[in-house]
């Protein structure tokens, strides 16, 4: 496990570490949805209907699988990817969705 973390940095495009507590939790979910209420907090009360601020996220064709992941580090993986997903889609308007 120790090994493969330190290689992350070189297999990652962004050069990340990875630690014990870099959960797919952590990375995907909690920092997507930090990210989309800070984005949200931002427009509250201020005039951006014409320059709304925007959101990327980029998730996994593996995250529409509708069989359940055949190892546990998948379906965690799948799992983060698909919570992100569910609350873009409830937020969605005619100019936001996950892409796949």
């Amino acid at each position: 496990g120790n090994v493969l973390m330190k290689l992350n940095k070189y297999a990652s495009g962004s050069g990340s570490e990875v630690t014990q507590e870099s959960t797919y939790d952590k990375v995907t979910r909690q920092s997507a949805f930090s990210v989309m209420e800070a984005l949200a907090s931002q427009s509250v009360g201020a005039n951006n209907s014409s320059n709304p601020p925007v959101f990327i996220f980029i998730s996994a064709a593996e995250a529409g699988w509708k069989v359940d992941p055949p190892v546990d580090w998948l379906r965690r993986y799948l799992l983060a990817k698909r919570q992100v997903e569910t609350k873009i889609l409830s937020l969605t308007t005619s100019t936001t969705a996950p892409l796949r």
